[in-house]
C-alpha cells in the first residue's frame, strides 16, 4: 500500500514507520534543501539530531 500511495505523491506518515527509499524528498517538500540549511545554521553540530533524523537528513 505504501509503495502505491508513494507512486502517486503520497506523503509517508510521520509518526509512523516508513521507507523512506520509496519517496522524492525534494520533490514532495519543495523546501526540503532549505530546511537542511536551516538546521545547519541553528544545530551545527546536531546536537537535536537522533538516529532517524541523521538517516533522513544527512
Amino acid at each position: 500500500m505504501e509503495r502505491a500511495l508513494a507512486e502517486e505523491s503520497g506523503r509517508p506518515h510521520w509518526g509512523k514507520y516508513f521507507d523512506e527509499s520509496l519517496y522524492d524528498w525534494p520533490a514532495l517538500y519543495p523546501q526540503w534543501e532549505a530546511f537542511r540549511r536551516v538546521r545547519e545554521t541553528l544545530d551545527p553540530e546536531h546536537r537535536f539530531a537522533n538516529a532517524f533524523t541523521v538517516a533522513l537528513l544527512d
